[in-house]
């Protein structure tokens, strides 16, 4: 079954006419590994798929080092809009187009090519990388499915404030005390267009309650927090969010809980 993938390149920069740009070519070469240059398979593949490709039997004398030489001379060209390899396979599980399989798999453990476009952004070591319909088509379909559940549990909130605030705090930087009803509910439906997985996580957490409150007296100042950590006074309640939620759930600590709790209720009657 045909399946193409593509091969992109970092877009960059340039002071040269555009058409220039658009027929310049990088060159994805290949690299030495230890003392050899990268392998696209594994042994018995290699053996059969690459012998298949040059048209030798792999039982010749000199098959190990025209293989050597097959590695070690390959070179991709990538031009501004990129390569289209066909990677998929045939009924008898045979490639379908046998050179770009080939390419394809010394590609994929190239040491400057990403998975995708946002981990070569993330690293500048990356010069090159994969485009694939299939899994942008799935990783979008992901995206969708959790934006319609994030909406779904949005719309239970309505116009429940104490839940929307709770929202807010746990989601954003902000103090739903100094926003309008309508500036919250546009914040969280911004939130959820963001990252609608990150929504409907928290919205779901059983711990939302007690995670909200903890957010609520560090606003106060009732909490400190310190990078991740957070504290009572000079008691350390936990080194990060999970937890100071663990804290707040553990029967011993019930004493201070209380006094934090009403500490609060206190912050809020004179804010």
């Amino acid at each position: 079954m045909s399946h193409e993938v593509h091969i992109r390149r970092r877009e960059t920069k340039s002071h040269l006419p555009a058409p220039v740009v658009a027929n310049a070519k990088k060159i994805l070469s290949s690299v030495y590994v230890g003392q050899g240059p990268l392998k696209g398979l594994e042994k018995d593949e290699e053996k059969k798929l690459v012998s298949a490709h040059l048209g030798m039997d792999p039982d010749e004398k000199d098959f190990p080092k025209i293989l050597r030489e097959f590695w070690a001379n390959i070179r991709v060209e990538v031009p501004t809009d990129g390569v289209v390899l066909n990677v998929g396979k045939l009924k008898d599980d045979e490639p379908y187009n046998l050179y770009d399989y080939i390419i394809y798999q010394w590609i994929k453990k190239h040491p400057h090519v990403a998975n995708d476009r946002e981990e070569m952004l993330d690293n500048s070591r990356y010069q090159f990388y994969i485009y694939d319909p299939e899994v942008a088509t799935t990783k979008e379909n992901v995206k969708v499915s959790f934006k319609k559940k994030a909406y779904e549990q949005f719309i239970l909130l309505g116009d429940d404030e104490d839940k929307i605030d709770r929202m807010v705090r746990l989601l954003t930087d902000s103090d739903p005390n100094n926003m309008s009803l309508k500036q919250k509910q546009n914040l969280l439906d911004d939130e959820i267009e963001n990252d609608p997985e990150r929504f409907f996580v928290i919205i779901t957490d059983k711990h939302l309650q007690t995670k909200a409150d903890i957010a609520e007296m560090v606003t106060y100042s009732i909490i400190r927090k310190i990078g991740n950590q957070y504290y009572f006074i000079d008691e350390k309640l936990g080194n990060d969010l999970d937890e100071t939620v663990k804290y707040f759930n553990d029967k011993k600590n019930s004493s201070t809980i209380t006094t934090l709790k009403a500490k609060l209720q206190e912050a809020k009657k004179n804010s």
